[in-house]
């Protein structure tokens, strides 16, 4: 059986996990995919590898103006289709990829509470209804929070996530915490090399499987999901 999945090769030792055709999910869309990255991979090869398959813009956010600039960068050496010597090993890796020069948009800043909306508005100007389609996060975990919480509070559901994890996600409060809210909102793990995970929105939110106005359990969703347990189970041995 065909893999659904490959990986792009950021390094010798590091691989982010992709859907294979990309263009059976984003077909009806195309070229307004709205593809938001947040921080640096140490390649920018997976930004540039869904502009190059979706001929889509890519908004690369960064609150460190050194990072922004590796993409000014690369929007320079996509246009003349030229590296120096003084070219990061970052550059260099975009002149593999053809990709419109004008669909790189780097932004200094990082997604908060406060900004979020005006955020997303300004990125998507052109679309009757703001969204994002596909979102990586490559952060510190508190920035990471800070995006996924904030995006999740306005009620923006990328399609797909790309997720590098600082640390595994079963190590610390932080980390299981925010890990658990993404699944527990509507997003299934498809795939995930190391650190780097890639999962997709299924719209199965558990969180509404039951009140949480009830004062007879501790725990509302554990209870519901004993319930159900039960119910499946009645009458086997």
């Amino acid at each position: 059986m065909v893999s659904l999945v490959e990986g792009i090769q950021l390094s010798e030792k590091e691989i982010f996990p992709v859907f294979r055709n990309l263009w059976d999910f984003f077909a009806a869309k195309g070229n307004k995919t709205v593809f938001v990255s947040v921080g640096n991979s140490c390649s920018p090869l997976v930004e540039l590898h869904f502009s190059e398959t979706l001929g889509c813009k890519i908004h690369v956010i960064n609150d460190k103006p050194e990072e922004v600039q590796k993409w000014e960068d690369i929007k320079e050496a996509l246009k003349t289709r030229k590296v120096t010597e003084e070219s990061s090993e970052f550059v260099k890796q975009a002149v593999k990829k053809w990709v419109l020069p004008q669909n790189v948009v780097p932004t200094l800043g990082n997604f908060t509470f406060a900004n979020a909306k005006s955020m997303i508005g300004t990125i998507c100007s052109s679309l009757e209804q703001p969204r994002i389609d596909v979102l990586k996060v490559n952060t510190d975990v508190s920035t990471m929070a800070s995006t996924l919480y904030s995006l999740f509070h306005y009620g923006y559901r990328p399609g797909l996530l790309l997720l590098h994890w600082e640390t595994s996600p079963d190590s610390t409060l932080e980390t299981t915490l925010l890990a658990g809210h993404i699944q527990n909102i509507g997003y299934g793990l498809v795939s995930k090399f190391e650190n780097n995970y890639l999962y997709m929105f299924t719209d199965k939110n558990v969180y509404e499987m039951c009140s949480w106005e009830t004062l007879d359990a501790p725990n509302p969703l554990v209870a519901k999901l004993y319930e159900s347990f039960l119910v499946k189970n009645q009458g086997k041995e």
